[in-house]
């Protein structure tokens, strides 16, 4: 048994691996990796007990704090990594160099998760999204729960949470509702009837959107007259809401209204219609009384 851990402590304790001039060995390596994992907890810890004990108490907003909360944290990781390292007695320098050669290399098959880091420090810098903001990216619309260095995750308004990687913010067009303030406006297409009375109409429309609580009176309710449909008359219900995201919620709840008010008053929506017209009708008349064979009794 003493033969058997004199073998392992000669193992663990030779020296494997030259950086700069200083010699490693298994043991070593294990206990600068051991410190470095410690390090990068104990920094992730001390950046969420700041934002937690002094940002909030700031009164700074939501998306600020997460962008300061992330770089402490990347801070402290690579300054308690460089004290380690030198406390190792590697030669950063030459390190460096090694590091710049193997990055060359990675480069190339590491592009995107690159290209989402960069992307992620703009996004955490520039502020142009901030967590807590509602946003939409193509087919996808929620609310920002946090930004990384390499994603993006996103609260649909079906509270499920999609990683979206930061590069696609910057290569694409995306909507902020949020952005400079939290007031939108939300378009609410209507179709009616052409003898619909269009003052009736605009007023219907105008009370409907009065009665949902989280519509903004300033700036007021409009009605836009948008275009001469095939079959109808189409209309624009414009409202202002300071909640982006219960945009869909309070589009339901004027649906509703509408729909009711209408009932009421008697506007009629126009059901989709088709016209036949038969150039011959006493050939489509014949057609159908003739008697076949098959239908000739025996």
């Amino acid at each position: 048994m003493d033969v058997l851990l004199t073998k392992l402590y000669e193992i663990f304790t030779a020296q494997i691996l030259d950086v700069g001039g200083t010699k490693f060995s298994i043991a070593t390596i294990a206990s600068l990796l051991g410190l470095i994992i410690l390090a990068f907890f104990v920094s992730k810890l001390i950046s969420e007990t700041i934002r937690r004990s002094l940002l909030n108490r700031l009164r700074i907003n939501r998306g600020l704090q997460e962008a300061i909360t992330v770089f402490i944290k990347y801070l402290l990781i690579t300054l308690s990594s460089v004290i380690i390292l030198q406390t190792a007695g590697i030669n950063l320098s030459s390190l460096a160099v090694i590091a710049g050669v193997v990055g060359i290399g990675l480069g190339f098959g590491l592009q995107n998760i690159a290209s989402n880091f960069i992307s992620g420090l703009v996004l955490l810098f520039e502020q142009t999204i901030k967590v807590g903001d509602y946003i939409e990216i193509g087919e996808l619309k929620g609310t920002i729960e946090k930004i990384s260095i390499r994603s993006t995750i996103i609260r649909t308004e079906d509270d499920l949470f999609v990683i979206v990687p930061n590069q696609r913010f910057i290569e694409n067009n995306t909507v902020n509702w949020s952005y400079a303030g939290h007031t939108c406006r939300i378009h609410i297409p209507v179709s009616v009837a052409y003898d619909t009375d269009l003052l009736v109409l605009t007023e219907t429309l105008l009370t409907a959107a009065r009665h949902e609580p989280r519509v903004l009176s300033n700036p007021p309710p409009e009605v836009w007259f948008k275009a001469f449909g095939k079959e109808s008359l189409e209309f624009d219900l414009l409202v202002w809401i300071d909640d982006p995201d219960a945009n869909e919620p309070i589009r339901s709840s004027i649906n509703f209204r509408i729909a009711y008010e209408f009932r009421s008053k008697g506007i009629r929506i126009p059901f989709p219609t088709r016209e036949l017209i038969l150039h011959n009708p006493k050939v489509l008349s014949q057609i159908a009384t003739a008697k076949y064979p098959e239908d000739e009794e025996p």
